[in-house]
């Protein structure tokens, strides 16, 4: 998890508030689905995939994003973080949207913080492509 107020004392711009907030909820929810994390977890053991490992990979991604952002640190290369987050799109993952789709009512928590993640992904889309083009 990332401190984010050592990276960011203060926030101006409502856009990079809101990427503040966004990616502080996503680690809240992390903290709290760990029954759900579990009970998938041993659903998954007889499958030749890892959603887990999936959702994990991608909020690392996405989080990272995030911290470069509030910390300031943009790349040379603008176009590869924004090409990047937009193909980090969980629900394109066959076998993510089979269980997201196919399992209403159980792991909400877990689901929540899918919907966070792409919310979060979404507007750092917004701001990367924004910001960076000025």
């Amino acid at each position: 998890m990332y401190n984010l107020e050592l990276l960011t004392p203060e926030i101006n711009d409502p856009i990079r508030e809101q990427i503040r907030n966004l990616s502080e909820r996503l680690d809240g929810e992390y903290l709290g689905m760990g029954d759900e994390r579990r009970l998938l977890a041993t659903w998954e053991e007889d499958q030749e995939f890892s959603i887990l490992g999936v959702v994990e990979l991608y909020t690392a991604y996405v989080q990272g994003y995030a911290t470069q952002v509030l910390a300031n640190h943009y790349p040379d290369q603008p176009q590869t973080p924004i090409e990047h987050l937009r193909q980090l799109i969980l629900l394109e993952v066959p076998y993510v949207a089979a269980w997201y789709f196919t399992s209403p009512g159980s792991y909400p928590k877990l689901k929540q913080s899918v919907e966070t993640l792409d919310h979060l992904r979404l507007v750092l889309i917004e701001y990367l492509s924004h910001h960076l083009s000025t």
